[in-house]
């Protein structure tokens, strides 16, 4: 599709929506990034600096401004309308020509590394059985096409929610059992779902697996971070032993840094008002989380009705 500036739809003097900036690169360095991440799109630039943005986020209605000379900032009442109003952004959905592009940089660095590893132990490591290869090969049989942004999906719906006076901030059901409502901002979720989407398009992301030894799915495509489960040795590992021997990507700092939240938020709500006399047992703080399991899941797939009983193995 053309660029909104060649559309003639394009506002002026508006704030249109927001990015998050990863990295500022001088034109010497981004020719050198360009060069060693060929996934990237091969884009030029004469400007002496270049911004990486991600996570677009746009507001519902662009806010009527002037601006000012270069970057500047936004005064108090339009920065909190901005973020009352800021949106996710539907992206196109992925082709066999554009799915790697949408890999970062870092990304293809931290791969590039883990396949050199790889390489230069994969002498020394010892032979697969056949009946340990051919379970391997039942369980990590080739996934379906990873889409979050199906191309039949309906019209894009935007609203923004606004929580009652009277709505709680959450629901203190037992222990160990805390519903945090409206946790995490639209534009936080978005984060959330681009940033596993970029780990789970890489080599050592998404699988299908039809059973984990716990219970049958059908269309499931799972990716463990920090520790995988091998469903066939029926223990958590620091590599997909499984599947392809490769070390399991670790989980990253903004998914630890909202566990923690979480349980301090949770930990608040069980310590107050009438949850007091209710004694209940407090979350653990200050450890960090060791494994992550994340599920892609289509209308059609299907998760046996079970109870998970292997997290603390």
């Amino acid at each position: 599709p053309p660029m909104p500036s060649e559309s003639g739809a394009y506002p002026n003097s508006a704030l249109i929506g927001c990015v998050d900036v990863e990295a500022c690169w001088t034109k010497e360095e981004y020719a050198s990034v360009l060069a060693k991440s060929p996934s990237m799109p091969q884009e030029e630039s004469e400007s002496d600096y270049i911004f990486w943005c991600l996570r677009p986020r746009r507001l519902v209605v662009p806010l009527k401004m002037g601006g000012d000379k270069k970057i500047w900032r936004l005064d108090k009442t339009s920065l909190a309308a901005a973020q009352r109003g800021a949106q996710p952004v539907r992206w196109p959905a992925p082709t066999a020509e554009n799915e790697r592009a949408m890999v970062s940089p870092d990304l293809e660095k931290r791969e590039a590394a883990v396949s050199s590893s790889a390489s230069a132990t994969g002498s020394s490591a010892a032979p697969k059985s056949k009946a340990s290869a051919a379970s391997a090969a039942k369980v990590a049989k080739a996934a379906p096409v990873f889409d979050l942004w199906p191309t039949e999906a309906a019209a894009e719906v935007l609203q923004v929610v606004k929580k009652g006076d009277d709505e709680r901030s959450a629901v203190v059901l037992q222990s160990g059992f805390v519903q945090l409502v409206s946790f995490l901002p639209p534009d936080i979720q978005q984060r959330v779902v681009d940033d596993m989407r970029e780990l789970g398009v890489s080599s050592r992301g998404f699988f299908a697996e039809d059973f984990d030894g716990v219970k049958v799915s059908e269309g499931v495509q799972r990716m463990y971070l920090g520790l995988h489960w091998n469903s066939v040795a029926r223990r958590w590992e620091s590599e997909r032993g499984n599947l392809d021997k490769q070390l399991v990507m670790p989980i990253p700092k903004l998914l630890g840094d909202m566990y923690s939240e979480a349980v301090r938020q949770a930990n608040r709500e069980m310590a107050s008002g009438q949850n007091k006399r209710r004694k209940l047992v407090p979350f653990p703080e200050g450890k960090a989380p060791s494994s992550c399991v994340l599920d892609f899941c289509t209308s059609s797939s299907s998760v046996q009705l079970h109870q998970e009983k292997t997290e603390s193995r």
